[in-house]
């Protein structure tokens, strides 16, 4: 694990988000950048999350801190928000992003399945306990969790992913009704199949037929753009392919591994 920047010591608006080296993560981060946040971001290779700060544009009163972590490691999550607590940082966004897709239902292994649940739910489970401390003292904060269509309606053919995606959708909705009472607000966006590197050679869909990125970090923008009082439990966002697909209840055209 590795931070390569220092700390400011003014007060900012902090985000934090995880799975930001690539996809739907660094469309999110480039898209709080623009509007006024620094960030924490978080990722398994540094490498690649350094490469998405060289494209923002500098800015005096915000910050960038990179940390390559294993969020399934809970310790290693314990680590980075050790520090992040040291310097008296406020976290007041939470993006869970990093996710893991996999084809397959009975025929997934036992650890391939478990390498979903890790990433899809035990990751944001560990980073939404390290960030609560914080919110709840501040009695405000905002939790988003990138979802899945599959995790709000099962798809035949990636029964694993759409119960790791189910699970979190659980977790979500929970919290939603949990931490009303702190000001804290909770949101699943749960998009259908997206143009990132995790789905690129999915058959049967085009990179034109797929929801960009940025419409999924305009959503997330949207949602923090709302005064207090508004609160949105979960968001679908679906291509007009896979509504098609939804309304005639096929499976995804795709062959099981």
């Amino acid at each position: 694990m590795a931070s390569n920047s220092t700390w400011a010591n003014s007060p900012e608006k902090y985000a934090v988000v995880t799975g930001a080296s690539r996809g739907i993560g660094k469309a999110i981060a480039n898209e709080l950048w623009n509007n006024g946040y620094s960030l924490i971001l978080i990722s398994r290779s540094l490498p690649e999350l350094e490469k998405v700060k060289e494209e923002f544009q500098p800015k005096a009163q915000q910050h960038v801190h990179l940390f390559d972590v294993d969020i399934t490691n809970d310790q290693s999550v314990d680590q980075v928000f050790r520090k992040i607590n040291r310097q008296k940082i406020e976290i007041k966004v939470l993006i869970n992003n990093a996710g893991y897709f996999a084809v397959g239902s009975t025929e997934l292994s036992t650890n391939d399945l478990r390498h979903l649940i890790d990433t899809n739910l035990i990751g944001a489970h560990n980073m939404i306990r390290y960030v609560l401390p914080s919110m709840k003292y501040q009695k405000s904060g905002y939790i988003i969790n990138i979802g899945s269509i599959a995790g709000n309606n099962a798809i035949a053919g990636v029964g694993g992913y759409s119960a790791s995606k189910y699970a979190l959708r659980g977790l979500n909705d929970s919290l939603f009704k949990e931490l009303s009472a702190y000001g804290i607000k909770v949101t699943c966006i749960s998009p259908s199949v997206t143009e990132t590197s995790m789905v690129e050679d999915l058959p049967g869909f085009k990179n034109g037929e797929k929801i960009q990125t940025l419409d999924i970090a305009k959503t997330v923008v949207f949602l923090l753009s709302l005064e207090k009082s508004a609160m949105i439990k979960d968001i679908e966002i679906y291509n007009t392919k896979m509504v098609s697909f939804a309304v005639h209840e096929q499976a995804l055209p795709v062959e099981p591994q």
